[in-house]
């Protein structure tokens, strides 16, 4: 945040408040959402790698990173998610 609003020359604070205004919702939260989004669609296509490859792809730190953010999305381990057919999330374009 602070290099975004250093490129459009406002301060990074006005930036997240602005930002949360807008979409309700802290920078971190919608980085939070948008990975966990984007693993759970990995997940369902039939990701065949490791979770740690994974994680890693989706921009967590690591395994245990990516597994606490996707339980507390989703009630629910990635292995747990995989093995639930009927369980689908919101998906962006």
């Amino acid at each position: 945040m602070r290099d975004l609003g250093e490129a459009l020359g406002i301060p990074e604070r006005r930036l997240e408040r602005t930002f949360a205004a807008a979409l309700g919702t802290t920078p971190k939260s919608f980085a939070r959402l948008c990975r966990f989004l984007h693993a759970s669609r990995v997940l369902r296509r039939g990701h065949r790698g490791t979770l740690a490859d994974l994680a890693i792809a989706c921009g967590y730190y690591d395994q245990s990173h990516f597994c606490a953010e996707f339980r507390s999305f989703s009630g629910m381990t990635p292995g747990q998610f995989v093995r639930t057919a009927n369980v689908s999330f919101l998906e962006f374009g």
